[in-house]
């Protein structure tokens, strides 16, 4: 069975190779060995010393050299925690990029990272609002909570602690200084200073969103069908993040019958520019969260 795309490649190269990249700013692919894709990242590696010395991105027949510390920095609030963050953070800043996925166990940072460049770019003016959604399916096996009371807007309410947890981080983190930052006083409040709306996924059809970071989690569960009808709502000027682990599927379907497994490994999508991936490896939550991943989320290859 061909293994799964990652969107990332490590590559060894010579000492005269690394000169060249710094002076040049890119390199002509020249090692056809490998199938290369668009929006593919690079981790250069010395071949001597096999330490990281560069980072790259593909873009046409050439590897554009990336700058570690301008993806750092292009953030306020958020450090990147490892190289696949900062290649997840670039992707989502990409302007040309217009679907951002990223995939990786719970605690990878899929929706920091994702959240924290929906309120950037949102603050620059680069979209008007930002909507919030992911299926209304109850964790693993657990069994359903049953009915909620309130209208709609009480019943999603539920299901977006993931959401306003990392928004709260993200709040707190750019107080980094102030060690005392307390949690923020009302999560509306925040949503509505960012034009953040909430809508169920199931709910969606027939909707169009123009201007807009449509920011969808907990994708793995989708099928074929469903993660179309997720992708056609897109319209004009907007921007789709899919975040996933296939791993927490919770065996409900097949991995190759997931929307999230046909998407990332479809010659049409890596080969488009509109399309960056990034499968985040390290759990990045704590030290007992990944003891946890590693231990009970299976490795979705």
């Amino acid at each position: 069975m061909a293994e799964s795309y990652t969107g990332v490649k490590v590559l060894d190269i010579s000492e005269e190779k690394i000169a060249q990249l710094y002076q040049e700013k890119e390199l002509d692919i020249w090692d056809n060995r490998y199938k290369w894709y668009e929006n593919m990242y690079v981790v250069f590696r010395d071949e001597v010393t096999q330490k990281k010395c560069a980072l790259g991105k593909v873009k046409g027949q050439k590897i554009v050299l990336l700058s570690d510390h301008k993806i750092r920095n292009a953030i306020k609030g958020l450090e990147a925690k490892n190289t696949e963050q900062l290649f997840a953070i670039d992707a989502l800043l990409d302007e040309r990029s217009k679907v951002t996925v990223l995939t990786g166990k719970a605690g990878s940072g899929k929706t920091l990272v994702s959240l924290a460049a929906a309120m950037h770019l949102f603050e620059q003016g680069e979209y008007d609002r930002i909507v919030l959604t992911r299926p209304m399916d109850p964790m693993g096996k657990m069994k359903d909570i049953g009915a909620v009371p309130g209208d709609a807007d009480a019943k999603f309410s539920i299901y977006l602690h993931n959401f306003i947890d990392n928004v709260d981080f993200l709040l707190r983190d750019r107080k980094r200084g102030n060690k005392t930052a307390k949690r923020m006083d009302n999560f509306m409040d925040v949503a509505e200073q960012y034009r953040m709306e909430f809508i169920p996924m199931q709910v969606m059809r027939g909707s169009s969103f123009y201007r807009t970071i449509l920011l969808c989690d907990e994708i793995q569960t989708l099928n074929h069908e469903q993660m179309v009808s997720l992708g056609t709502r897109l319209g004009e000027g907007s921007k789709l993040i899919l975040l996933g682990d296939l791993g927490q599927r919770d065996m409900k379907i097949a991995k190759e019958q997931t929307g999230l497994y046909k998407f990332t490994n479809h010659e049409k999508s890596k080969n488009s520019p509109l399309v960056s991936y990034v499968k985040l490896l390290k759990c990045e939550r704590s030290e007992v969260s990944s003891l946890f991943a590693d231990i009970f989320l299976p490795d979705d290859d």
